[in-house]
Order: C-alpha cells, then sequence, then structure tokens
C-alpha cells in the first residue's frame, strides 16, 4: 500500500510541475495519481487531483471537461462525507456546463 502513496505523491507533484508548460501531460499525472490515491482510500487528496484537471481544463476552455472533473471531485468528496464541498463543486460543475453552451 505504501508504494501506491508514493506512486500516487509522485505523479502528482509531475502534474503540479507541467501543468504551465504541457496542460496535457499534467492532467494525465494527476489523473493517474487519482487512480492510485482511490486505490489507497486517500479520498481527499484524489479530490484534489481531479480538481487540479479541472482548473486545467478551465484555463484551456475545455468547459466540458472541467465540469467532469469538478463533478468527479464533487463524487470523492460525496464519499468522504464531505457534502457542503460537494454541493459547491455541482454547481461549479453546472456553471462550467452552462458557459460552454454560451
Amino acid at each position: 500500500m505504501g508504494n501506491n502513496l508514493f506512486a500516487a505523491t509522485f505523479f502528482s507533484q509531475a502534474g503540479h510541475c507541467v501543468k504551465r508548460s504541457d496542460p496535457t501531460e499534467a492532467v494525465k499525472a494527476f489523473r493517474k495519481a487519482v487512480e492510485y490515491y482511490s486505490t489507497d482510500s486517500k479520498i481527499i487528496q484524489a479530490a484534489l487531483c481531479e480538481l487540479e484537471c479541472a482548473k486545467i481544463h478551465e484555463e484551456d476552455h475545455a468547459l466540458h471537461d472541467a465540469a467532469t472533473a469538478y463533478q468527479f471531485a464533487s463524487d470523492y468528496y460525496k464519499k468522504a462525507g464531505d457534502f457542503t464541498q460537494t454541493i459547491v463543486l455541482l454547481l461549479k460543475s453546472a456553471t462550467a456546463l452552462l458557459d460552454g453552451e454560451e
């Protein structure tokens, strides 16, 4: 189990390192971190990585992808029992979808 946590941490750090220079690779790294964090039951860390993906997608004006990432993050917060954050992220997801239709 410890190796999954190390792997998740390294993928998350890699995502932070390249998010300005290569957003696509950053999203891939964050998603890999999510995979390892969720395997290791680190739900909040998985949610935070999904939030990073959402921010990257918003900056790239990929609002549908941002909405999807916000929804995934809200699902993780729901699993963790943080219903306030769940609602906040669902609202962000809905807003991103509406902005994408304009």
